[in-house]
């Protein structure tokens, strides 16, 4: 055995590194928001948009929905344009606790956006599921049980702008207590 390590060490080495580096390539590939959902269908999304974030002269103002039905696949219909790459590091990540805190660049005079989404199943209507938490925060997108996993998106920031400015206005129907 120690003779056929030796003989082709080299080019089992090479092979190891050939799969790591293609399973970094398909792990990190554009997923949307219904694979990170395991293409299960939530039932209800609960979620929080916060305006102001990022100044520190600024109180941030808060707006929370929850939606269910038709509202639900307007919400989805948002979120699906959305493509994300997850990290390569990713199931590393989920075994480690999570880490510290985030910082982040801002404009002056740029209104920031905090969004938080949480997925539910209400199959068993004595306890929620939780399929997914998403949240987005100044220029930054992550997932998972602590919102600790990083996730790429193309424009990231524009994107989570858009969908900020487009959620503070859509959650005022369903929070007038802003």
């Amino acid at each position: 055995m120690k003779a056929l390590w030796n003989q082709h060490k080299k080019a089992l080495l090479c092979g190891l590194a050939g799969l790591l580096a293609v399973w970094c390539l398909w792990y990190s590939r554009p997923v949307d928001v219904r694979f990170l959902l395991n293409r299960q269908t939530p039932d209800c999304v609960s979620g929080m948009v916060m305006a102001g974030i990022g100044s520190p002269w600024r109180t941030p103002k808060t707006r929370t929905f929850t939606v269910e039905g038709q509202d639900l696949e307007t919400l989805m219909g948002q979120l699906e344009d959305l493509r994300f790459r997850r990290s390569p590091l990713e199931p590393l990540l989920k075994v480690l606790p999570p880490l510290g805190g985030r910082s982040a660049r801002t404009e002056a005079g740029e209104t920031c956006y905090k969004i938080g989404f949480a997925f539910y199943s209400t199959e068993n209507e004595e306890q929620w599921d939780t399929l997914l938490n998403l949240e987005f925060w100044i220029d930054r997108w992550t997932h998972g049980t602590y919102t600790s996993l990083p996730l790429s998106v193309p424009d990231g920031k524009e994107q989570g702008q858009a969908l900020g400015a487009w959620l503070w206005d859509w959650a005022e129907e369903f929070d007038s207590a802003s």
